[in-house]
């Protein structure tokens, strides 16, 4: 500053050091007057007078008096400061430019997004526009302020970075959230940990007093998501497991569920359309991805194992980053030479592939994060979808099937599928031919169901499925489209009797390919 604004500063400075920062701090980092690093040392002071004696020094160290004053002028919270700012200036003749101290609008949006702690982005992001888009148009269609946007897919699929990615769009920033943006992961959490999170969210929305539990939480961020300063705010509540968690975060703002389980939003009326997010990435998709892994173009041969690769592991976004991450590690080892053939046959071969030091993902392989989305189904559904270890890759199985299997009438399995669904495991089709729903279990689903199910367990129930048939051949008709464990399997049931020509009918319609 020069030595007129220092004057000018030196008579203002009783006045704002009376002022409380939290009724404009989020205006001065959206400004950009404040980076990160004054705001975490401005956090690091205990009392109102303390913290705006930290932004006092900030301003004469930066020079930028006139931006702090266009920012608290913007707030209407400190008029009287304001009009004897510019009552001064006029009478020392001190001529403003209207600018603030950043390059530009994408400065500002990444400071917000930072003061929200919004994780940072992979350091080998793949832009998956379509997904991308789908999310932002979602979020741009909150329109009330309590506006519940549920983002889902099953597990690995990549929605956290999908949503991370839309976020970071200037239209949805002066659109939706340009009072602020908080993220908060949530997970399979305990009530200690809930509150410590709320605890935390209430620090960012600068709430004076820190909530003893999270009923007391509730209302103070409800408070504090209705002043006029946080109106166009937006939460992300990532890694949703439970309707009872997303309750205490029903305070009157607009929320973004990233979830695996869509039933979680279903006491809740007032939600948006839900947004799916592909979990598979194309081939294209695949490739370019172990192109930004390795920092190059992957060319013949590498390419045709980088398709295999892409072919065995369904296009799964956290096995393709896992893999790619190995692969990127050995290139520089005498033994990475075809590391691509290796990874192709462990695949090929359903061997289990873990990357304990990638830390891009919560799980350190697929199996584990498709165990914790089964695992908190009831025991009744977890016993039901056991039978899926029956069949093979790649079926799809009409209601009538499940129906005959689980002994109950066809409308109940549309019922429970609909929990299986919702869980992310399972998909549901409509088939024109048969007019009836078919479904089937994502690749890695059936993987984990064949490890975990016995094997014994899985011929019992194949001796079960035999039995059905034998019992009424018209069962046939329903499991013709289908396909189970295969030919083998039904050769080597040498306890179970049963004559050719079931035999012969079994094995054309039923465990063939």
């Amino acid at each position: 500053m020069n030595a007129k604004e220092k004057e000018v500063f030196r008579k203002l400075h009783d006045e704002l050091s009376g002022c409380d920062p939290k009724y404009f701090v989020a205006k001065l980092i959206q400004s950009g007057i404040l980076s990160q690093e004054d705001y975490e040392v401005y956090l690091q002071r205990s009392t109102p007078r303390e913290k705006m004696n930290e932004i006092c020094q900030i301003i004469q160290r930066k020079g930028i008096l006139h931006p702090f004053m266009k920012a608290l002028d913007e707030t209407g919270d400190y008029d009287f400061i304001v009009d004897k700012y510019k009552k001064l200036t006029s009478q020392l003749g001190i001529t403003c430019e209207d600018k603030l101290s950043v390059d530009d609008n994408e400065e500002i949006l990444s400071g917000v997004l930072r003061l929200g702690g919004v994780p940072n982005l992979p350091a080998k992001l793949l832009p998956r526009q379509n997904e991308v888009f789908k999310v932002q148009g979602g979020i741009l269609g909150m329109h009330d302020d309590d506006a519940i946007l549920p983002v889902y897919c099953m597990a690995g699929g990549g929605k956290s970075v999908i949503v991370n990615q839309a976020l970071r769009s200037q239209k949805l920033f002066n659109k939706i959230f340009n009072q602020g943006v908080y993220w908060v992961t949530v997970g399979k959490i305990e009530p200690d940990a809930l509150l410590t999170k709320m605890q935390q969210l209430c620090v960012r929305m600068n709430v004076d007093k820190q909530p003893s539990s999270c009923e007391i939480a509730m209302e103070y961020l409800r408070k504090a998501f209705n002043r006029p300063e946080h109106r166009q705010t937006l939460v992300i509540l990532d890694d949703v497991w439970s309707s009872d968690i997303l309750r205490y975060f029903d305070v009157g703002c607009r929320l973004i569920v990233i979830t695996k389980d869509l039933s979680v939003v279903d006491p809740f009326t007032r939600r948006n359309e839900p947004i799916e997010v592909n979990p598979f990435l194309t081939e294209a998709e695949s490739i370019e991805l172990f192109s930004l892994h390795l920092g190059i173009p992957i060319m013949e041969p590498d390419l045709s194992k980088a398709k295999d690769i892409h072919k065995e592991a369904c296009g799964s976004p956290m096995m393709i980053y896992m893999i790619g991450d190995l692969l990127a590690k050995s290139r520089n080892r005498k033994s990475g030479a075809d590391n691509w053939s290796k990874y192709a046959k462990a695949l090929a071969d359903r061997k289990q592939l873990s990357v304990k030091h990638t830390t891009d993902y919560q799980f350190s392989n697929p199996l584990d994060a498709i165990a914790m989305s089964f695992e908190t189904l009831p025991r009744e559904d977890q016993e039901r979808f056991r039978w899926f270890a029956v069949f093979m890759r790649d079926v799809n199985i009409p209601a009538k099937v499940l129906a005959t299997l689980w002994d109950i009438d066809t409308i109940d399995v549309e019922d429970y599928m609909y929990i299986y669904i919702k869980s992310t495991i399972a998909r549901e089709m409509w088939d024109q031919a048969t007019e009836q729903f078919i479904y089937g279990i994502h690749d890695f689903v059936l993987e984990y169901l064949k490890r975990e199910v016995p094997t014994e367990e899985v011929k019992v129930s194949q001796r079960s499925i035999v039995d059905l048939v034998r019992s009424d051949i018209s069962v046939m008709y329903h499991f013709s489209s289908s396909t189970f464990c295969g030919r083998d399997s039904l050769r080597n049931m040498k306890n179970h009797p049963f004559d050719l020509n079931l035999k012969a009918i079994v094995s054309t319609h039923v465990f063939q390919r």
